[in-house]
């Protein structure tokens, strides 16, 4: 029987087209796998389109992801699904020829008129039918379940379920809904699997530029080696770098190009830290409004902040920073911890994924203040 590596390669060669997706657009390392799959497929001959949903109409803490523009394919990732087959209209021309075809668009309908060159058409003569998907093989990355994938799913169930799914994933919380998945616990990064799946027959189909991809999502997923690694992912690290992955190059794109008013702002927030006085790693910062307008900082710096503490205080269990904007407590929770944070926090309808999550209330930032540490600190026990 093949394993789950090689069912994967198999299924990949035998698709024409293929759709990779994952939790949306703010997901990092999501994104940097999903590169790596594409050039990877494109080695191997194959069509594929990255596509994760476009979530700029929605009002949350999203990070910039102008720091991936160095990787290959970063500007070809689209946003929608767009059309996924042909609607057919099929005539018999068996007892009659086509003289002229003319078409009318009314308000709410597409109208065709066939003039035959003999006799007539009846509906007899008429079929329809939804030509085949684009895609026929559908690889999803880092994603718990499907609803997971948004809109790109709610508009084309259909789709997803009439069409091969290969699921890779780290998480716990993955509810394994493909055809093939390979869901490992014990990988640090998703880039690590997909190393793993490439990296012994198949490395025809690597390149420096995949490599890149892969140590580029190593890197950003642990936080540069200050979240916890497993000697797997430092010696998949280490080939990476002996196959050509250019480390500095990624390093510098990622922890030295760092705004300066980014470090006036994360002086402040290490000024205002906490920590809880037991066994649970959790600490927590609070910023006001003054903060970031003294700093000439905006919300959205504040992405490079949670990389900035976390890499500058290792073993850190969960961060959670609180701040003020405009009359609205906002609190944006990171954990390294294997959990489901929009689980714990779900009556707040926190947006994000299992690692990084995002709440705004209108409650006073002392009170939410207060149930966010005691929500987390039971849950991390």
């Amino acid at each position: 029987m093949l394993d789950k590596n090689q069912q994967i390669i198999n299924q990949i060669k035998k698709a024409n087209k293929v759709l990779v997706a994952g939790y949306i657009s703010w997901n990092e390392e999501v994104l940097l796998s999903s590169l790596s799959i594409k050039l990877i497929l494109e080695k191997m001959g194959k069509k594929c389109d990255i596509i994760l949903e476009n979530d700029d109409d929605k009002n949350y803490l999203k990070p910039s992801l102008d720091i991936f523009s160095i990787f290959k394919g970063f500007n070809e990732i689209k946003k929608d699904l767009g059309n996924l087959s042909d609607f057919i209209i099929s005539l018999n021309l068996e007892n009659s020829k086509i003289e002229k075809v003319k078409y009318k668009i009314t308000e709410k309908n597409l109208n065709f008129y066939i003039t035959p060159s003999n006799g007539y058409f009846s509906q007899n003569d008429v079929k329809t039918k939804n030509s085949s998907f684009k895609y026929d093989l559908i690889i999803i990355l880092g994603t718990p379940d499907l609803d997971s994938l948004g809109k790109i799913y709610e508009n084309a169930t259909d789709f997803f379920y009439q069409t091969s799914i290969i699921n890779i994933d780290n998480h716990a919380s993955n509810e394994e809904f493909g055809q093939i998945n390979i869901v490992d616990l014990n990988k640090t990064s998703i880039s690590e699997i997909i190393f793993d799946i490439f990296n012994n027959e198949n490395k025809n189909y690597l390149s420096n530029e995949i490599f890149d991809c892969l140590l580029g999502g190593i890197i950003y997923k642990t936080k540069n080696f200050k979240n916890p690694v497993t000697p797997q992912t430092l010696s998949a690290t280490y080939n990476l770098i002996n196959l050509g992955a250019d480390k500095e190059k990624i390093m510098k794109q990622f922890y030295r190009s760092r705004d300066l008013n980014v470090f006036k702002l994360w002086g402040r927030a290490l000024n205002n830290l906490a920590r809880l006085k037991d066994k649970n790693n959790l600490i927590w910062t609070t910023l006001s409004e003054n903060d970031f307008n003294e700093t000439q900082t905006k919300e959205g710096h504040l992405s490079n902040l949670i990389d900035e503490i976390i890499i500058n205080i290792p073993g850190i269990d969960a961060l959670i920073i609180f701040y003020k904007i405009k009359n609205e407590s906002n609190v944006a929770i990171y954990s390294q911890k294997n959990i489901n944070l929009n689980k714990f926090f779900e009556k707040y309808k926190p947006v994000g994924n299992n690692d990084f999550i995002q709440i705004k209330t209108k409650e006073k930032i002392e009170d939410i203040k207060n149930n966010v540490i005691r929500i987390l600190k039971e849950e991390l026990k």
